[in-house]
């Protein structure tokens, strides 16, 4: 029988001038083809594809994968793979990814645990060809939280510890050490209100990680102990997960909350010979090859195991101290002493051994911080990848407004407010009559909202004035003369009142008239409507 693939046979030309939209998401498909989850997905999802489905489960659930890889946050992003037939192959339509995502949900445990198993039959067959990510021995999972954001509202998104609304996932990942950072191992989607030291969360995500490991490596020898580490922060700081981890035989490194931990008497008997130089990592430099341990300046550690009581915790569990110098702006915490700022780390690595002393325990926990560049929070820099907006085109209409003033038509509607406002400085004389109505829209005229205050974090916005309010301040503007030189009799402009000189004794002055919107107001009530001034 003929074999026939799923997705079409491509090749790799360098220099050429052709280009194709997302070629780099080939690359995650054939991965999932050569290490057998796209495989794994079609036998183990086969329960779910309807008698006459043109499109198999375990594709389309590949295909939504690659899709959130590529950029995408929702399922209808899958159409960037649509778009390319002769890369993805035949992808299937949103309606019918739609139904696979509702049928599968109905039978939610079931097809997560179809899901996992696939990405661990996959796991061990990469891990015997490529050789199993162990460091010293162990394999190191590291756990930890993250915030997503939620912008409608979703199934159990509440609000966060950081004031946003969304989610508050617990994920879990397999560090394989180096620049070559690890892989996602179990996670569990958490409402966003779930808190970051949930004991029960943690040992959820940790028996499901667990599960991913393959069976020699998650075995227990002689002693009971099985060669897994587990890394976490304050939050995974526990009695309860770490009995856990005690019972399945796993080592752990957690840092410690100082919350319950008498830290200031422990500081107080330690000797200053029981502290001794930290190490830190460093690049290699010429001659050298591989990561580099030097003992790091301004920072020292020591065991403060027997000097703090540890009720509740495993047998074994050790309390090992950390200080140094706080970087420049650094506010020191209550719990710092002598200017210097002090952690902590709970472990029950046993004592001896290579790479068992102080310093490699407290450089082995602080590795747990590469767990940030391989989460996605919130807040602190790192962001998911959005979807880039639409760009709307502007209305007409904006465009017409802001160059109405340009042209012809702009010019006609210049002139005739100019020739407005000559005639309205000309009827300065007939002001004086209250029964004079000085413009055709002074009916129309409503009076100012009043003022209110400046807010604290802007300017307040104030409306354009009325046309009523208009006329008052053309009539309360003084004038400016023109010159009349060279301009013939014939067409020479009416005298304005306000031009004439003005005398140079105070009491000679003639008085002029304020007009307000109160007065046009008042001048409108007292009018009739056949009393229209001349040329209005």
């Amino acid at each position: 029988m003929k074999h026939k693939d799923l997705r079409p046979w491509l090749s790799v030309i360098a220099g050429g001038e052709s280009l194709v939209s997302h070629a780099g998401g080939v690359l995650l498909t054939e991965t999932a083809r050569r290490s057998g989850v796209s495989g794994q997905l079609t036998r183990l999802l086969g329960r779910w594809r309807k008698p006459l489905a043109t499109h198999d489960p375990g594709k389309i659930v590949a295909d939504l994968a690659v899709a959130i890889a590529l950029g995408g946050d929702a399922a209808c992003d899958v159409a960037v793979l649509r778009a390319q037939p002769g890369v993805f192959g035949r992808v299937a339509s949103d309606p019918t990814v739609s139904r696979l995502v509702a049928t599968l949900a109905d039978d939610a445990d079931d097809a997560v645990a179809a899901i996992a198993a696939a990405r661990a039959s996959a796991r061990e067959r990469v891990w015997n060809l490529a050789g199993a990510p162990v460091q010293d021995g162990r394999v190191v999972i590291d756990l930890d939280a993250t915030l997503l954001d939620a912008h409608s509202e979703k199934q159990d998104a509440t609000r966060t510890w950081k004031k946003g609304f969304g989610f508050h996932p617990l994920l879990s990942f397999v560090d394989h050490g180096g620049p070559s950072g690890g892989e996602p191992a179990a996670q569990l989607l958490r409402p966003g209100k779930a808190g970051s030291n949930t004991a029960a969360d943690h040992i959820v995500v940790l028996d499901a990680a667990l599960a991913q490991l393959p069976a020699a490596l998650r075995t227990r020898d002689e002693t009971g102990r099985m060669p897994v580490l587990v890394r976490s922060d304050a939050a995974g700081a526990t009695k309860e997960f770490a009995a856990h981890l005690h019972t399945c035989g796993a080592e752990f490194s957690v840092g410690a909350s100082f919350a319950h931990l008498d830290v200031h008497t422990a500081l107080a008997a330690l000797p200053k010979q029981a502290w001794t130089p930290a190490y830190q990592a460093r690049r290699p430099r010429a001659a050298e090859s591989g990561v580099q341990i030097e003992p790091r300046d301004g920072a020292w550690v020591a065991e403060a195991t027997g000097l703090i009581p540890l009720p509740g915790w495993p047998a074994g569990t050790r309390l090992i101290l950390r200080k140094e110098r706080p970087h420049p702006g650094a506010q020191l915490r209550i719990t710092d002493a002598d200017g210097l700022r002090v952690t902590g780390f709970l472990t029950n690595t046993a004592r001896g051994g290579p790479a068992a002393q102080l310093a490699d325990l407290e450089l082995r926990h602080r590795r747990h911080a590469r767990v940030e560049d391989r989460i996605l929070p919130r807040g602190e820099g790192h962001r998911a990848a959005q979807p880039a907006l639409p760009r709307h085109r502007p209305e007409p209409d904006l465009g017409r407004h802001r160059h109405a003033r340009r042209g012809p038509a702009g010019l006609v509607r210049q002139a005739r407010a100019a020739r407005h406002r000559r005639r309205l400085r000309a009827q300065t004389d007939a002001a004086a009559d209250p029964r004079h109505r000085w413009t055709a829209g002074a009916h129309r005229a409503t009076p100012r909202p009043a003022h209110r205050l400046d807010l604290a974090l802007g300017r307040d916005h104030h409306p354009r004035p009325r046309p009523a309010l208009r006329a008052a301040r053309a009539l309360n503007r003084p004038p400016t003369p023109r010159p009349r030189t060279g301009a013939p009799a014939d067409h020479a402009e009416p005298a304005i009142p306000h031009a004439q000189p003005q005398p140079d004794h105070k009491e000679d002055q003639p008085r002029q008239l304020k007009i307000t919107v109160r007065a046009l107001r008042k001048i409108e009530a007292s009018s009739t409507p056949t009393e229209v001034a001349p040329g209005i």
